[in-house]
């Protein structure tokens, strides 16, 4: 228990302290903001966050009938929006919340780790065969611009993170790994951990089936693309589509690596750095991509917070 208690303050201290950094940078960046802003641009961004929200609650729903814990459309999408909210605080808060409200509503309390397992599986799945998809076409129809610029040295990055997770892929056949694995989620998760083929009964359902379940986790990527495409067009960034999404996903990739407490000027860096590569301007760049983070970041935590007192309070 006192690991567990420990391992909580640690991890809250450090989205408490990520949290101050993104407000008071937001506090000193956002008046010095000079570039025109168009708010349909800004509305649009915020209704595709939504979108995903509304895409991915299929899937929740879909999840948990197999688990045998029936949601109504309803309670699903509010469940999802509390869940997520506390994600974007403390990592694997979305599945506290969640165990959180099982455990409050006498339902099987392990169904909500087998939901994140999946999730963040295929989610990362998803993530990663756009993100190879989308740099294919552009190294295609933009060759020279990347690799010949300062942004060639690191465009690779999110590909050798790529890598390491097949490479943990291949190695969840060993016994010694596998037990180590176990033994964590045992030990602060307090439930064993499975594999999402497990989960999802690959060899014992039609693969169809499967794939028509976890589509929705691609689709969400998708409908957040354009909203961080919106966000660059709100500062008037007139960059093809084709490379926006490139860097959209290019951007999520490399939020895999840990460089700052949750996740703290990144977005704006990458973007930065990506486009700089391709000869556009800077600033309205990163006033692109600080509105992105109010759009993925604030906006989730805000409906979040006003749906967990109904969802997570009774």
């Amino acid at each position: 228990m006192n690991n567990k208690l420990n391992v909580s303050k640690v991890i809250i201290g450090l989205s408490l302290v990520s949290l101050a950094i993104q407000i008071i940078a937001s506090a000193i960046l956002i008046p010095k903001l000079k570039a025109p802003l168009e708010l349909g641009y800004i509305l649009l961004a915020l209704l595709f966050e939504f979108l995903a929200f509304a895409v991915l609650t299929p899937f929740a729903r879909s999840f948990y009938a197999r688990e045998k814990v029936p949601f109504t459309y309803y309670r699903a999408f509010t469940l999802l929006l509390a869940s997520e909210s506390f994600s974007h605080l403390v990592p694997f808060g979305d599945y506290f919340a969640q165990r959180f409200y099982f455990d409050r509503h006498k339902l099987p309390i392990r169904a909500p780790l087998r939901y994140i397992t999946v999730l963040y599986s295929f989610g990362l799945l998803g993530l990663i065969t756009l993100f190879l998809g989308f740099q294919a076409l552009v190294f295609i129809f933009y060759p020279n611009k990347v690799s010949t610029s300062f942004a060639g040295k690191f465009v690779f990055i999110p590909l050798v993170l790529t890598g390491i997770l097949v490479a943990l892929y291949l190695l969840r056949r060993s016994p010694q790994l596998t037990r180590r694995t176990q033994a964590f989620f045992q030990k602060y998760l307090g439930s064993k951990l499975d594999s999402p083929f497990s989960v999802l009964e690959f060899s014992h359902r039609p693969i169809h089936k499967n794939l028509l379940l976890v589509s929705p986790l691609l689709f969400t990527w998708l409908l957040e693309g354009c909203g961080y495409v919106a966000c660059l067009k709100a500062f008037g960034v007139q960059a093809p589509i084709l490379l926006s999404f490139y860097a959209y996903t290019f951007v999520k990739m490399f939020r895999f690596i840990p460089i700052f407490p949750g996740g703290v000027g990144e977005i704006e860096a990458t973007s930065a750095l990506l486009f700089s590569s391709y000869g556009f301007a800077v600033a309205p760049i990163i006033t692109g991509s600080i509105l992105f983070r109010f759009v993925s970041y604030w906006f989730p935590i805000t409906l979040g917070a006003l749906s967990a007192r109904s969802v997570l309070s009774r």
